[in-house]
């Protein structure tokens, strides 16, 4: 009697392993809705810390979902006032420039009380001030 080789190349093998693998997997979990169901509640239910990590600490009444509800929230809002804050860049340009044209003797004397007081310790500061004429 002779042995008989059979030679198969791993492409023609590989996916019908990596389909049986993903079938036999949905199927045993196609079982288990009911535990998923169990997994999903609990991790959303879980009390969480300010940065939205599991804590067991009693003060901590936050759960997971609150926690993420108010990420989204704070997103939302942080992206909304960064939007309104830009449309109205150039109108809040000029009321920054008229303040500061009104307070310039003030904000003049608050540069030279600055220096005075870093050229009194016992360290060094070098600084260059340019004034140009208009």
């Amino acid at each position: 009697m002779s042995d008989v080789n059979l030679s198969i190349s791993q492409e023609v093998v590989r996916p019908i392993i990596e389909a049986k693998i993903h079938t036999a997997i949905a199927s045993a979990l196609a079982d288990q809705i009911p535990l998923m169901d169990r997994i999903v509640n609990r991790v959303l239910m879980a009390k969480v810390d300010t940065e939205g990590k599991e804590s067991c600490y009693a003060r901590n009444d936050l759960t997971f979902v609150q926690w993420l509800c108010s990420e989204g929230i704070r997103k939302a809002a942080k992206d909304a006032t960064i939007e309104a804050v830009e449309k109205m860049k150039p109108q809040l340009q000029a009321l920054i420039v008229k303040e500061l044209e009104k307070r310039k003797g003030e904000i003049a004397g608050e540069l030279v009380k600055f220096f005075v007081d870093e050229g009194s310790r016992d360290y060094r500061i070098q600084t260059a001030v340019t004034i140009t004429k208009k």
